[in-house]
This record gives structure tokens, C-alpha cells and sequence, in this order.
């Protein structure tokens, strides 16, 4: 679960996909310090966004990760 999570966050970052988890509860919180945000390697902001999650939150990005959802609309 861990590496799964890992390696979408780190490839959102890579990808500056902004309107994910990663950054608009951690890199763009405005919480989150300015320096630490400019000093740590991509992986370490994925570690320590992970390592501050608690299990609910975990469980909840992971499901939303793995777990396809349901498409709305009509298919031809």
C-alpha cells in the first residue's frame, strides 16, 4: 500500500499535478514550511506527507488510488 501510495505522489509532483492530495493538503496547505518545501527532494516530501497521515486518511487515499470509480454518462 505504502509503495503504491509513494509512487503516485511522487509522480504527481513530477508532474506538478496540482489538484492532487499531495499538494492541497501539503505543499500548498500554506502550513507546510517554505523553507522545507524548497529544500526537500521531491521523495521526501512524498515520505513525510505519507508518514504524517493518519490510518483513516491512508486508507482513504490508497482506496481512492486502487478503486476504479464509476463513470457517469452515456457510452456508444
Amino acid at each position: 500500500m505504502f509503495a503504491t501510495l509513494f509512487a503516485r505522489y511522487l509522480e504527481d509532483i513530477q508532474r506538478k499535478n496540482t489538484r492532487t492530495k499531495i499538494f492541497t493538503d501539503f505543499i500548498s496547505s500554506g502550513w507546510t514550511s517554505r523553507n522545507y518545501l524548497e529544500t526537500a527532494k521531491p521523495a521526501e516530501l512524498v515520505r513525510d506527507f505519507i508518514a504524517e497521515m493518519t490510518d483513516r486518511y491512508f486508507a482513504k487515499r490508497y482506496e481512492e488510488c486502487v478503486i476504479p470509480r464509476k463513470i457517469e454518462g452515456k457510452f456508444s
